[in-house]
């Protein structure tokens, strides 16, 4: 699987950056982890800048936990990571473009 960010610009075209699986995973447990954090929720709320914050978890959540994981999620058990016997998905599946 190859994971592209890319960017449409007028003037300078398309830009495409390619990202690491990896480096998208860690991405997304640094910012599941940032928002248990009620220290730096409150200062993103004072920022105003909560909702966006919100809404790229959201989408990086999509793309880690949908697309990359196939919807195969993993919890806690006795300090254990167990997958779910169900898929959960963030879209529905039949919804992906």
């Amino acid at each position: 699987m190859k994971i592209k960010l890319v960017i449409e610009d007028k003037k300078k075209g398309i830009i495409e950056i390619p990202i690491s699986k990896e480096v998208l995973i860690d991405l997304h447990d640094i910012l599941w982890i940032s928002s248990l954090n009620k220290e730096l929720i409150e200062t993103i709320k004072l920022n105003k800048c909560d909702k966006s914050f919100f809404d790229f978890l959201k989408k990086i959540e999509f793309i880690v936990l949908d697309v990359i994981y196939d919807g195969n999620w993993l919890y806690l058990k006795n300090k254990k990571y167990v997958p779910c016997r169900k898929k959960h998905y963030i879209v529905k599946k039949p919804q992906w473009k």
